[in-house]
């Protein structure tokens, strides 16, 4: 049994629920158990596996996964800097930026991820890079939901002003924090992990214990606001006359709630890996305070209060201990063989995710697929169409009142509308 693991078995056996729960435990589930224990040790330390071992079936599908994934990528890149559609907003430097680390994502993965999965295993060399396989895995995952707080503020403030979506200084803003603010950060936690230095803890693994609980968190403020807006969507689709220039439409909200699935789908995929930073941390630095606060007695369903003394729990047959046990060992194992395939899908999932919800990629794809006959021209206006973008009806030169619903004929010029001819700056030619 490897050292950390023994560790982690010992301070959890020293909670009182804990050990009514070992009681109740049949032999199965405390193997189960190890088993659980030690995949989750695999995956949160990934081993430079053997690049001779026989493909299987997993690894295939996996390098056909990451092969596909790698061109969505590509093209997302290119459609980003390129795309004819595009606004300059933020949700598309969050989406350039993504798109960019999710290559690295995928050519990591497919030399450190799952020893039964990675389909090209240890074509990685470099000892640095595989040194720090864990923290490199850590900084490509953690990515998009240190993202998605920015997007989120700034899809509640283009929600209530979408004018604000044609100011550059408000895009320069959101662009900023996209692009050098957050990734000057993320990789400094990265490049720490190299620096001669005794952190309290691993610097990219507590940048993504602080965020992916700040995207959570946001996501959840996101959907109360969504609410909000339908009533004011509501209002917009009842009101009366023409819609002002750049302002709110239906086009506004329906962005408003496509971009929940956006983020929604990856926090679903992002949730299980997070536990495999958020456990090792919550054992070496909360453990301590989660057994002086009486939190696991809770969480057990124990509540801080003493057994009967008269009764006494036979190994093997523990009711609400057994069932609780089992589930937990059910959902973990689940989570655990998911992982992998959330892990080396989320690029894709993240591109189609991002073609389907996001108004201007959709509108790039089928301009860029139908050779401009769909969606031609420049993107519009944010919220409602520009006057300027709209066709202008013709000037007629007689401003005379219509009448009997007849237009007055152009005028168009004559010859005495022309600049004369001067006959003397004609040169004159002699004949000798």
């Amino acid at each position: 049994m490897n050292a950390e693991i023994t560790k982690v078995l010992m301070k959890l056996a020293t909670l009182p629920p804990i050990k009514e729960m070992i009681k109740s435990i049949t032999q199965e589930q405390a193997t189960e158990g190890m088993k659980i224990l030690k995949r989750a040790y695999e995956l949160m330390h990934p081993n430079m596996p053997d690049e001779d071992t026989v493909k299987n079936a997993d690894q295939t599908a996996a390098g056909l996964i990451t092969c596909v994934s790698a061109c969505f990528l590509i093209l997302m890149i290119l459609m980003t800097l390129f795309g004819q559609r595009m606004k300059r907003v933020g949700i598309r430097w969050h989406v350039l930026n993504c798109s960019v680390w999710g290559l690295l994502h995928l050519a990591h993965n497919a030399s450190f991820g799952d020893t039964s999965k990675a389909p090209w295993p240890g074509y990685i060399k470099d000892q640095q890079w595989v040194e720090a396989a864990k923290q490199v895995e850590c900084f490509t995952r953690s990515v998009f939901p240190a993202g998605m707080i920015f997007v989120y503020i700034e899809q509640m403030i283009l929600t209530c002003s979408p004018r604000l979506a044609d100011r550059f200084c408000f895009n320069f803003i959101f662009a900023l924090l996209l692009l050098p603010f957050q990734n000057i950060i993320m990789l400094f936690c990265l490049y720490a992990h190299w620096i001669d230095y005794q952190w309290w803890y691993e610097p990219i693994d507590f940048f993504n214990i602080v965020t992916f609980p700040l995207f959570i968190l946001m996501s959840m403020v996101y959907l109360l606001f969504c609410f909000f807006g339908s009533c004011c969507c509501c209002y917009t689709a009842t009101r009366r006359g023409p819609p002002k220039e750049g302002g709110k439409t239906l086009g506004t909200f329906t962005d408003m709630w496509l971009l929940l699935p956006y983020g929604w789908v990856g926090t679903y995929l992002y949730s299980p890996s997070f536990s495999l930073t958020m456990i090792p941390f919550t054992v070496d630095k909360l453990f301590d305070f989660i057994m002086n606060s009486g939190l696991m007695d809770i969480i057990m369903g124990g509540g801080g209060t003493n057994p009967d003394p008269g009764v006494t729990d036979t190994p093997g047959t523990g009711g609400e201990e057994a069932d609780w046990m089992s589930l937990m060992l059910n959902v973990s194992t689940m989570s655990l063989n998911a992982l992998p395939w959330f892990m080396l899908t989320f690029p894709i999932v993240h591109c189609v995710m991002a073609l389907v919800c996001i108004r201007m990629y959709r509108e790039q794809f089928f301009f860029m697929f139908t050779c401009g006959r769909v969606y031609e021209g420049n993107a519009r206006s944010y919220g409602a169409q520009s006057q300027k973008n709209q066709p202008q009806p013709i000037q007629w030169a007689n401003t005379t009142i219509r009448t009997e619903d007849k237009y007055p004929p152009p005028t168009y010029p004559t010859a005495t509308m022309q600049q004369p001819i001067h006959i003397e700056n004609i040169p004159t030619i002699t004949m000798s």
